[in-house]
């Protein structure tokens, strides 16, 4: 594994603009839901470190791992590394913050974003506790060559065959209990596909970072023929529930091509097929004050949201113009399925679409989400998918898609159990057609037993 180093000012801010107005739906949505009792959007991924593989830098000059922040404050962190990974990259922050770009979109109070040399570290700290959105986002990373000159890069496939490991050192000075919500992030370079996992400070706050630091895993496909890879750490805090003044610090990241068979063999969990009309408990959900799909209901093809019809339009919400823009709904079930922590899921969703016949009309689909949390709503995990262009992984009419996904559940929340949604997510500032339907065929869920 290659330790970046990136002493220039970062050259791929407008490739973030887009990252951060995405960024901004969803955090709106995402706040939505939580009030709306599903915690649905935002999710932990953390653990206590253990000793396994995975992708804590490597010094090979010397011939140990590197300390991040200093060693005071990662005991613990150097002893876990049992082989490395050269095919990875790391970011440590030792000597800048090698060309990851901090954001605070429009729209949302202030978020101080700050480099710090002493801690070797990045920073967030919120302003309010109500309407404060702040990411720091990596340089493009490509896969198997740089995207820009000197840039990083992985060496690995892409599509559903591959997958990847990133791992997030994290910490806080707050109590666990009212710790802003965080989020780690993976997408493609394009934007096309984002695996995100994220998490609240609900009760204890038992998946959030506090000090010393925690390692947040976060495993992730790319899509077939992905160029390049972005990874983002991000902190809301939006509930009204959790402190402002708090600083997140981020000290580390890193990005390994993996292999499922390290983790185990797949065990069935749950098979759904949602092709005769068959609702199996999920309900349609919405999340106001953001207007609502106009339409949902199950048929032959599964379970479908569509935001207007063809000739209707949206009525729009007053207040926050983010809203006013956007439509959110979801189809969403509680299930009795236990969630077992420490524990590697795999899940795949299969998706078609009513509106989009040809190969051009994909582009104009709306975005998506397939989603999973567990019932304490301290964590979840999703895949957002956005239509990009004509070469994008988007179902048609006739032709759906499959998606796979994994989330490794932090020991915290054994015991729990599941809860699945299949969002629709409209805003207007897109060039998504709102009258085109989105539809859940089917939905699998394994374990991955060592």
């Amino acid at each position: 594994m290659n330790t970046y180093r990136h002493n220039s000012p970062a050259t791929h801010i407008v490739r973030l603009c887009a990252s951060a107005w995405r960024a901004c739906r969803d955090a709106f949505s995402l706040a939505v839901a939580v009030m709306v009792c599903l915690g649905a959007n935002l999710s932990a991924a953390g653990e206590p470190v253990e000793r396994v593989q995975h992708a804590i830098a490597w010094d090979a000059a010397r011939g140990q791992p590197v300390l991040f922040g200093g060693q005071d404050r990662t005991r613990g962190f150097a002893d876990t590394l049992i082989r490395t990974l050269p095919a990875g990259i790391a970011f440590d922050f030792s000597e800048s913050e090698q060309g990851w770009v901090f954001g605070n979109p429009p729209g949302f109070s202030k978020v101080e974003g700050s480099y710090k040399p002493g801690m070797r570290s990045l920073s967030l700290i919120p302003s309010d506790n109500r309407n404060s959105f702040g990411f720091w986002g990596s340089p493009p990373i490509g896969v198997n060559e740089p995207m820009e000159p000197g840039g990083p890069s992985v060496r690995g496939g892409t599509g559903d065959g591959q997958l990847y490991l990133a791992e997030f050192l994290a910490a806080s000075d707050g109590r666990p209990a009212r710790v802003p919500d965080m989020r780690t992030r993976t997408s493609s370079a394009d934007f096309h596909r984002s695996d995100v996992i994220a998490f609240i400070s609900v009760g204890r706050g038992d998946v959030s970072p506090a000090e010393p630091p925690r390692l947040y895993r976060h495993f992730f496909l790319l899509p077939q023929n992905a160029d390049g890879l972005g990874l983002h750490w991000d902190m809301l805090n939006t509930s009204g529930m959790t402190d402002a003044g708090v600083e997140l610090e981020l000290l580390h990241a890193s990005a390994v091509p993996t292999e499922e068979s390290l983790y185990g063999s797949p065990e069935p969990v749950m098979r759904l097929s949602f092709r005769d009309g068959e609702a199996f408990g999920f309900t349609p959900r919405t999340g106001a004050p953001i207007p609502p799909p106009a339409e949902f209901r199950p048929d032959a093809r599964g379970l479908l949201i569509r935001g207007t019809t063809p000739s209707g339009k949206a009525e729009p919400a007053s207040g926050n113009p983010w809203l006013s823009s956007m439509i959110f709904g979801f189809w969403g079930r509680e299930t009795s399925v236990p969630v077992r922590g420490g524990t590697l899921y795999r899940f795949e969703w299969t998706v078609e679409t009513d509106g989009a016949a040809t190969l051009q009309s994909r582009v104009h689909v709306p975005t998506f989400r397939l989603r999973v949390n567990d019932s304490s709503h301290q964590t979840s995990y999703y895949i957002n998918i956005d239509s990009r262009d004509e070469t994008s992984r988007i179902p048609r009419d006739g032709r759906p898609e499959t998606y796979v996904g994994y989330f490794k559940t932090p020991p915290e929340i054994d015991g729990g159990t599941w809860i699945l949604s299949f969002d629709y997510l409209y805003a207007a500032e897109s060039d998504d057609n709102p009258s085109i339907a989105i539809i859940l065929k089917e939905f699998r869920m394994d374990k991955l037993r060592p």
